[in-house]
């Protein structure tokens, strides 16, 4: 959702009130893009359709590639949605699905916990050399301090 406020949970009480306000959000944030692409198209003399799309994802290809102007016989790479026997028609992507993002959470969190952990170790781990050499200089020290002078 568009203009997500961060304070949304509090004053709604139920999971219905929140998503009723968020939809109002969403729907405020439509009707203004819509205003300003009016406004853009007025100023300019062109047709509304010429440059906005009001698109749905759940659509698929066909609105896209015709707002684009490509047919289906065309065959361009930047549109694949063409139904020939040869070809394979693409589906369309669906990238923020929440099983992958779910996937991708899950391998960022691991990551930051094994390289949190490795730093951690390696910070020990240079703290117990300099802990080592400092004591192996100052028994040097010491010995040295404690021999006897000969004169």
């Amino acid at each position: 959702y568009r203009l997500f406020p961060s304070n949304i949970h509090t004053g709604y009480s139920t999971i219905s009130k929140r998503e009723d306000r968020l939809g109002q959000y969403h729907d405020m944030w439509n009707k203004h893009v819509r205003t300003v692409m009016q406004e853009y198209a007025q100023e300019h003399h062109v047709a509304l359709d010429e440059v906005f799309l009001d698109f749905q994802v759940q659509q698929g290809w066909a609105p896209l590639c015709q707002f684009l102007g490509i047919t289906k016989e065309e065959q361009h790479p930047a549109c694949p949605h063409h139904d020939n026997k040869e070809t394979v028609a693409v589906p369309f992507p669906h990238i923020n699905d929440k099983q992958a993002y779910a996937r991708i959470l899950k391998f960022m969190s691991l990551f930051g916990y094994v390289w949190t952990t490795l730093l951690f170790f390696m910070v020990y781990c240079v703290l117990q050399w300099c802990k080592q050499k400092f004591s192996v200089h100052k028994k040097k020290k010491n010995k040295e301090n404690n021999k006897p002078k000969q004169s």
